[in-house]
């Protein structure tokens, strides 16, 4: 083992102890998080968080430590996912606060976590959140922009970028960037072309739009809002 993996190993562990030690969610958090959050962040307490979960045995904490390790560390960035669900439902400098941290927390596991992990893009598309949150608009931007031109099959990142554009008023740009995705991606995402319909229709493109909202359902879109919205204005999802 060479000496920069085992400074990383202990930093990790470190880390573990440190930042992980000092944090518990409630039993509504803890729930909010999917199975692999709630695996990795028990790798920082082992120990159990009363009336959250039981103590791990010492198979299951190695197992859960090795699942984040290899994540990178993944426990810190479901903790910032917390954070960010606080600052959401927060205001003035609690708010602030919160997101800070959860650009802290989430930044760790970003910049640790291999390009080639299956978590990867959906990590870098919610630390684009936090920033984006957080006032840092351009480098929220910028990081989508590069997990496009990277990984150009994944929906995630085309979705989110759309997203931001159109909050920052730039719907044309919204819309291109979603019929910039391929079309193998066109042809799996449901929530690209839910998005893209939608936009198309406070453009007024009403045919476009239903075109998509009914490519949307027929790949499983569970809210039915885009349909409605549409058939009031007099065009049909077939």
């Amino acid at each position: 083992m060479t000496k920069t993996l085992i400074f990383n190993v202990i930093f990790l562990l470190f880390s573990t102890f440190v930042y992980g030690q000092k944090f518990s969610p409630t039993p509504v958090e803890f729930q909010s998080w999917d199975a692999r959050c709630k695996l990795a962040f028990t790798a920082a307490k082992p120990q159990g968080v009363p009336g959250v979960y039981e103590a791990l045995s010492k198979t299951e904490s190695a197992q859960a430590l090795a699942f984040g390790e290899a994540a990178g560390g993944a426990w810190h960035y479901c903790m910032g996912l917390i954070y960010l669900s606080r600052a959401q439902s927060s205001i003035g400098r609690t708010r602030e606060g919160f997101l800070k941290r959860a650009v802290s927390e989430i930044n760790f596991t970003s910049r640790n976590i291999d390009s080639e992990h299956s978590w990867y893009t959906e990590i870098q598309v919610n630390m684009a959140k936090a920033y984006y949150l957080s006032g840092d608009k351009s480098q929220a931007i910028a990081l989508l922009q590069s997990l496009i031109k990277n990984n150009p099959i994944n929906s995630l990142p085309y979705s989110a970028l759309a997203y931001y554009l159109k909050q920052n008023g730039q719907l044309n740009d919204a819309i291109l960037t979603l019929q910039s995705a391929p079309l193998e991606v066109k042809q799996q995402s449901a929530e690209l072309n839910y998005f893209l319909g939608w936009y198309l229709m406070e453009q007024g493109n009403l045919a476009d739009a239903a075109s998509y909202a009914a490519k949307a359902y027929e790949l499983g879109y569970p809210v039915p809002t885009l349909k409605q919205r549409l058939k009031a204005a007099g065009q049909t999802v077939h």
